[in-house]
């Protein structure tokens, strides 16, 4: 069986299922992609058994059906160290267990796998929800909240992002049990009852790339066990994480009554520049506020201290707080807009952080003692 494809237009692919393929696996087919062709079209699939990525496209004069499946690693390597002007021929001998690759006056052999080895996922669509959504507010809504999940917690449903649809609103969540971020957005469908579930960080992490390489419309698809994102030319399917999330809500804070509004650049400067001087362990600052100003404090017995002041806008009582510095400039990383609003309650509450004209974000974060 012979394929004649752009390096280009294999590069992009390759690029976009790789982040899916096990390094390390123990099963040798894992590291293979498959390589599926009906008549005219090419798909290709990864897996690692969580999370599969599937992309296609279009072949010119090719009319036969087979499957086989590649060494992912290393045909993305070949592939990259090709030009990208280039047109490359893939032969497959079955019977050999063979595959060859030319292009030009270039010629590789890569062993390949059984296809009937290869695991797919399957997705039981019974009592499934599905929504059609603009694929860059997606990808926006899941960026701006993915920093605070937890990474490796025993607290294994921490490990990934909250999803819920109800009615016309989709909400996620995300929290690390010092931080949290929670972006709710409209929708167009009518999603009831209820849908809740959690997605693991690997989901999520495919789910930003897939997301990075179309425009226009996606479809996310909720089943009992599965979340499935589908554009034109790719379909994404992630396993859920089985367990039940906290009671988020409970804890943003509902009595917050100091509002501070700073120019977002001018306080993020300020907090980077502390952040050089701060205990590597705690990454603590000092938040001073005063009457429109905000003095940023650091001390550290092992390498010393910092003092720097920003202008704002505040006018209620002065407070003094601390927190983790790096989480501080986190939630203010996905803000948009020139202005940050922080809203504090008293020097043991969880503070606010929003955009100025953001109504359906809210970084919640923890202070420390110093």
């Amino acid at each position: 069986m012979k394929i004649k494809i752009a390096t280009k237009a294999l590069l992009s692919i390759m690029n976009c299922v790789i982040g899916t393929v096990e390094n390390n696996s123990i099963t040798p087919i894992l590291q293979n992609v498959l390589f599926t062709v009906d008549k005219n079209l090419l798909t290709i699939t990864s897996s690692n058994l969580e999370v599969e990525m599937s992309t296609e496209t279009q072949l010119d004069k090719c009319t036969e059906s087979f499957s086989s499946t590649l060494p992912a690693r290393k045909l993305h390597d070949i592939v990259k160290a090709l030009p990208d002007s280039s047109v490359l021929t893939l032969t497959f001998d079955k019977k050999k267990e063979k595959a060859t690759l030319t292009c030009g006056r270039s010629r590789f052999t890569l062993t390949t796998l059984s296809a009937n080895d290869f695991p797919t996922i399957e997705v039981n669509n019974k009592q499934s929800n599905t929504l059609t959504i603009d694929a860059s507010i997606l990808n926006q809504l899941i960026a701006n909240t993915q920093f605070a999940m937890a990474h490796r917690d025993v607290r294994y449903y921490l490990n990934g992002m909250f999803f819920r649809v109800d009615n016309k609103e989709l909400s996620v969540v995300a929290t690390d049990g010092h931080r949290l971020s929670t972006n709710t957005i409209d929708i167009t469908s009518t999603i009831n009852p209820c849908r809740e579930l959690i997605v693991p960080r690997k989901g999520i992490a495919e789910m930003l790339k897939a997301l990075k390489w179309v425009s226009g419309d996606v479809t996310l698809t909720f089943s009992a066990n599965h979340i499935c994102l589908k554009g034109d030319c790719f379909n994404l399917i992630s396993k859920l994480v089985d367990g039940k999330y906290p009671d988020f809500e409970s804890v943003i804070p509902k009595s917050n009554d100091k509002r501070l509004v700073a120019d977002l650049g001018h306080l993020q400067s300020s907090l980077k520049r502390a952040s050089i001087l701060t205990h590597d362990k705690t990454n603590g600052v000092k938040l001073s506020l005063t009457n429109n100003q905000l003095q940023v404090n650091t001390n550290s017995l092992d390498v010393g201290g910092s003092e720097d002041f920003v202008d704002i806008e505040y006018s209620d009582a002065n407070l003094v707080i601390c927190f983790n510095v790096a989480y501080l400039l986190d939630a203010l990383n996905v803000i948009n807009g020139s202005k940050a609003v922080i809203d504090f309650g008293s020097s043991n509450n969880s503070i606010i952080i929003h955009g100025k004209q953001a109504t359906g974000s809210r970084n919640i974060v923890m202070p420390i003692r110093m």
